[in-house]
């Protein structure tokens, strides 16, 4: 069921939606207007088009939890609303979204007025997304990630490379082509080199083999910190996969924008995707960052949210820029495989396994709607906590 978030306003409201397992909260778009009622014929609209199971109201309290003149204005608002529509109406705690939302922003990449049209929406993202978990921490208690220990790193790359020319030899098998995409980061290293040597690389059906990224950094392909320049040094060069069918990200474009933009034009290119499409990769390789990152889905970026694009640009002042895939893109694949190795790893494996989703929180509780397609692949070490 799809949530309408909406964070009302006297000049502007905001509105948010959910994606169709309730777990992700993206900025929909901004109503500027003083009438209640037009304001509530407009949101009849969206929740049509869109649509909406329920719908929930940020209410504005005061710091100390009681209720002001602002949070009246809300809940006649709501009244007024409920007379135009069937479904139900709740209200969650909007403290503090305005100045989350605020920080969400990059510093520099948009003017005051740009920021200010957008961030009503974001706003409505912040509070609708603490609703979802709140939701999901009493709704699904119980899931927990399909994981498979292995003792080494070494073991670790053997099971991945099994898992992968599994998924290609059914997916040609079934569909005649095999769409895969790929990670970068420490850990795939091993199963990189694994996929190069001859009794794997004899299993796999490389020219019916189509080749992705699932995030790149913003650097040129020749880079050390390339995931391209990874998987071309390990296993690209001493494979014979077709090179028209390697599909890397543009990082080396000074705006990541731009990245973003090309590589969701191929996108929907190559899988001849309608507007509302999402491409459906039979197979995605991921990581696991110390941070909970999955792709390059960074913790309290906007890009967690996004439930409308394809593709996302990630500003990163502490490191590189980024552009990675979107979580519902991720959600739709047919396999996913989740490689995490090393001591360094294990804090967070614990986090993981343990504790309620948090997705803005730590990224890789996007994967956690689709659980019964996730296989995560953990060494000794990276399991030590568990």
């Amino acid at each position: 069921m799809r949530y309408l978030g909406i964070d009302y306003g006297t000049k502007r409201t905001g509105l948010a939606t959910s994606d169709d397992a309730a777990t992700l909260a993206g900025p929909h778009s901004v109503i500027e207007t003083e009438n209640d009622l037009y304001l509530a014929e407009q949101i009849v609209g969206v929740i049509d088009v869109e649509a909406i199971g329920a719908v929930v109201l940020g209410l504005p309290l005061n710091m100390d939890g009681s209720e002001g003149p602002q949070a009246e204005k809300v809940r006649s608002f709501a009244e007024q609303l409920s007379v135009l529509v069937s479904v139900p109406i709740y209200f969650h705690d909007e403290r503090l979204s305005s100045d989350t939302a605020e920080s969400l922003f990059p510093p520099g990449e948009m003017t005051r007025r740009q920021k200010q049209k957008r961030r009503d929406a974001v706003a409505a993202a912040v509070f609708l997304q603490s609703f979802l978990d709140e939701r999901q921490s009493v709704e699904l208690p119980s899931q927990s990630p399909r994981l498979v220990r292995l003792p080494t790193a070494e073991a670790l790359a053997d099971e991945a490379a099994a898992e992968f020319v599994s998924a290609a030899v059914e997916a040609v098998g079934r569909r005649g082509a095999f769409y895969v995409a790929i990670s970068g980061g420490k850990t795939p290293r091993l199963f990189f080199q694994r996929l190069a040597q001859a009794d794997i690389a004899g299993q796999v059906p490389w020219d019916k083999m189509f080749l992705f990224w699932a995030d790149e950094r913003c650097v040129p392909p020749e880079s050390p910190d390339s995931n391209y320049a990874l998987a071309k040094e390990t296993f690209l060069d001493a494979v014979p996969i077709p090179p028209e069918h390697v599909y890397r990200i543009h990082g080396e474009y000074d705006d990541c924008v731009k990245a973003a933009d090309v590589y969701d034009t191929v996108l929907r290119n190559v899988f001849a995707l309608e507007d509302d499409d999402l491409p459906c990769f039979d197979m995605i390789v991921l990581g696991l960052g110390r941070d909970g990152h999955i792709a390059s889905l960074l913790p309290d970026d906007p890009g967690v949210s996004v439930t409308e694009d394809l593709t996302w640009p990630v500003f990163n002042e502490q490191n590189f820029n980024r552009v990675t895939l979107t979580a519902p893109v991720l959600q739709e694949a047919r396999r996913l495989l989740v490689l995490v190795a090393g001591a360094d790893k294990a804090d967070i494996v614990g986090t993981i396994v343990s504790s309620p989703p948090e997705p803005q929180r730590y990224p890789a509780y996007v994967l956690w709607p689709v659980l019964d397609k996730v296989l995560w692949l953990v060494d000794d070490a990276a399991a030590s906590a568990l």
